[in-house]
């Protein structure tokens, strides 16, 4: 999707200023002054003993400004109260805009729903736990009748925002939600950063667009290279996660793979590899079990590298329970909960530079030494108790602060010293996917809950595919034989398994020892995901019918790429009836192939027809995926 004149035009009216202010002892400063100086990428201005950053950026190839606001103290003194520092306090000028909004990943059946207002009562969003997209979702966008504004709130911790109308527009605020603090010399505060684009049209120009800005500027590049769809394997061991997991029975896994003709993308080990007793939660001791790994994870390393597997370890630095390494070792490092009762929700100090010092060093290492290629990192806990105990009444705000800067600092440096990795954000799901963390990682586990419960998983995807491209699925089936979903069900492995997790990336939930029967299985469905996912990548995205995370629904979308792709229809459990497929931006004076990915049955419909109305009926819990292209 490219920009066009009007889109430009469009982000000049809505970004003419930015919209930017700090309090400092009660007295707000608005704007950038006339004579702050003017730098590469953006102002610098001095006020009261405290050096104002504001870092801009405006994109060349898509209608997207974003800003940033810094504060250093930079006197030999203590700073007077920062009690604000808004990054945005924007006015968008038109009457009738609408609001589409998110409660975000709340671990819960109601997440990744979406919402509309119109802005008759202002809508409040702030998530409520410290993590940036529980119950408030930092994506947003505003429709007016013929163009709109997306909307990106980049901060990993606890922010607020609220949109409102005012005269014949709209207002929106965001920032930091708490944030009143006086800064010792040297000391640093940053804002979240606000991405704003621009676009004429409609929603659904909006989402393409989004997406293709998302691809060329925020999606990470291992290696310089795109992302590209990865199946993931993975043998856990009989106990909780990987606790019971070991060397020989990864060594021996991998190779049962390959040998019946599933070679992984990704080689998949999780919690509990490290000395736990059993229990993954008992974070803080990162090194490996030495019962199980008696020669450390990196055999598993090098095996994946002598067959072009990506290596994936999970960990969770910043939970650090009592007893472990950390918490033995440097507990003037941690953030408590309480009075120092036992918990295992202590927090790793990321603003603490010697605790930031030594878990880059330590996972750099275990980074080097095992081969691992994809750093998978965890967030099982509310900070925001954390934080606020630590912090003093004129320091509100402040460690928290402190925390993402050193969280961000962090992985870039993990990045900067080993750039064919990549990341994988994880946040008991998706909590903490806002964009300053997709800048640096791309969520393998969007979700903690419902992994096979179909119509929540489709509810979830579609939020996922307008604003998130890359993530991953696991292929769970969790319904009964009359088609409802409580209590759960854990079905075997079979063709509606795999078409509901049809997304860049796939977790086969398959088992090295399976019969002959879910191997054919799985190389079949493995070559149609990888095929649809390369449109799922590089196409555009529409919703064909709406996501009510019902199973009497039929669900519908469509992957469009310069006049090719696929769409895909997926019967729920007690979907009945006919449907009539209307698919978009075809070629109405042409005819199209459409190939049946499973069956391979081709056949020729005429564009005029899939575009007004083509009609399809299938079973109860069945799916289709059509491959089309002009005959």
């Amino acid at each position: 999707m490219k920009q066009t004149m009007k889109d430009r035009q469009l982000l000049q009216t809505m970004t003419d200023r930015i919209p930017f202010s700090v309090t400092v002892d009660g007295v707000r400063h608005d704007g950038i002054p006339a004579d702050a100086k003017y730098t590469r990428d953006g102002y610098r201005f001095e006020l009261e003993g405290l050096l104002v950053s504001v870092q801009i950026r405006t994109y060349d190839d898509f209608p997207v400004t974003e800003w940033r606001a810094e504060v250093t103290n930079v006197s030999d003194t203590v700073s007077g109260r920062v009690s604000g520092l808004i990054p945005a306090d924007a006015y968008f000028p038109g009457e009738g805009a609408v609001l589409e909004y998110s409660n975000g990943d709340n671990c819960t059946p109601s997440g990744y729903s979406i919402f509309y207002s119109d802005l008759k009562e202002p809508v409040k969003l702030c998530p409520p736990d410290g993590t940036s997209c529980n119950g408030a979702f930092p994506y947003m966008r505003l429709q007016w009748d013929d163009h709109g504004a997306a909307i990106a709130i980049g901060y990993s911790g606890q922010w607020e925002a609220e949109i409102s109308k005012a005269d014949g527009g709209v207002r929106f605020k965001a920032a930091q939600h708490v944030l009143d603090t006086v800064l010792y010399p040297g000391e640093k505060i940053i804002s979240p950063r606000i991405t704003v684009m621009a676009y004429e049209g409609d929603t659904e120009r909006g989402i393409n667009l989004w997406r293709s800005f998302y691809r060329a500027h925020i999606m990470p590049r291992p290696g310089g290279e795109p992302m590209k769809p990865y199946l993931v394997l993975h043998q856990f061991g009989e106990g909780p996660e990987a606790c019971r997991a070991t060397e020989e029975l990864q060594l021996r896994s991998i190779d049962t793979y390959i040998k019946r003709g599933l070679k992984p993308d990704i080689w998949w080990i999780d919690a509990g590899w490290y000395p736990c007793d059993n229990n993954w939660p008992t974070t803080g001791t990162w090194y490996e079990n030495p019962e199980n790994w008696p020669n450390g994870l990196g055999p598993v390393g090098e095996k994946c590298d002598e067959n072009g597997i990506k290596f994936l370890l999970w960990f969770e630095p910043e939970r650090v329970a009592d007893g472990s390494w950390l918490a033995e070792n440097h507990p003037e490092w941690l953030l408590r909960p309480n009075d120092g009762e036992p918990t295992i929700y202590n927090m790793l100090d990321l603003g603490d530079p010697r605790a930031l010092s030594w878990l880059t060093e330590h996972v750099d290492a275990m980074i080097k030494r095992c081969h691992i290629k994809i750093y998978r990192q965890d967030f099982n806990f509310s900070p925001i108790v954390n934080w606020r105990r630590a912090e003093t009444e004129d320091r509100q705000g402040m460690v928290e602060n402190k925390c993402i800067q050193g969280y961000y600092a962090y992985w870039d440096e993990l990045l900067r010293r080993n750039p064919d990795i990549f990341i994988d954000s994880c946040a008991s799901g998706g909590r903490r996917n806002d964009l300053e963390t997709m800048r640096r990682a791309v969520p393998l586990h969007y979700t903690d809950v419902l992994y096979g419960v179909h119509p929540v998983k489709q509810k979830q995807h579609r939020l996922m595919f307008e604003w998130i491209p890359y993530f991953r699925a696991h292929n769970m089936s969790w319904d009964n034989e009359d088609g409802t979903y409580d209590p759960p069900a854990n079905r075997p492995l079979d063709e509606f398994a795999y078409m509901n997790a049809m997304v860049p990336a796939m977790t086969n939930m398959l088992n090295a020892t399976d019969d002959d029967g879910q191997f054919a299985l799985a190389i079949k469905m493995n070559a149609i995901h990888k095929k649809a996912a390369e449109y799922m990548l590089d196409g555009d995205y529409y919703p064909l019918t709406e996501c009510r995370a019902d199973e009497h629904d039929v669900y519908a979308h469509q992957f469009d790429l310069d006049g090719e792709g696929f769409t895909q229809i997926i019967y729920n459990t007690k979907a009945e009836g006919p449907f009539t497929l209307r698919l978009k931006h075809l070629d109405t004076e042409a005819d199209y192939a459409l190939t049946d990915a499973v069956t391979g049955q081709t056949f020729t419909v005429p564009g005029k027809t899939l575009s007004d109305g083509y009609a399809i009926e299938l079973d109860p819990r069945s799916s289709k995926i059509y491959f089309y292209k002009k005959a």
